[in-house]
């Protein structure tokens, strides 16, 4: 009986020493553009001309917020009805024609917007320049 009691207590303790591997969940890896998230104040100028016409302009300021869609691995959201692909370097760039063109780019707690539509008659466009707002 002794004998017994000894391998069972054996079995046991040889049994609740062994490392059990319990497997993790992989950390996600963290989301390169939650560093831009958040208000931006920006000083915005905008202008437009017409063949033949005087151009205007407008120098005015404004909030933009950026916000990640959720889902998205790779876009943001400017005010919530503007979704942008953005890459890990915070650019993105479109020129469907030579004379229509959109940029963006974020860097540390900047942000830079330019965009520009017309063609032979006028156009018309903006730059945009902020600071995140703390």
């Amino acid at each position: 009986m002794k004998y017994s009691y000894s391998i069972i207590l054996f079995t046991l303790l040889f049994f609740s020493c062994v490392k059990s591997e319990v497997e993790l969940e992989p950390e996600a890896p963290a989301d390169y553009r939650t560093v831009w998230v958040g208000d931006y104040s920006m000083l915005s100028n905008c202008y437009s001309w017409m063949l033949d016409e005087p151009g205007t302009s407008n120098e005015f300021t404004e909030i933009i917020s950026i916000s990640i869609i959720p889902g998205s691995t790779d876009s943001i959201s400017l005010n919530g009805t503007m979704n942008i692909p953005i890459d890990s370097n915070g650019t993105f760039s479109s020129s469907p024609f030579p004379s229509n063109y959109y940029n963006l780019h974020l860097w540390q707690d900047s942000i830079e917007i330019n965009f520009n539509s017309g063609g032979l008659g006028g156009g018309s466009g903006c730059n945009k320049l902020g600071v995140k707002i703390q």
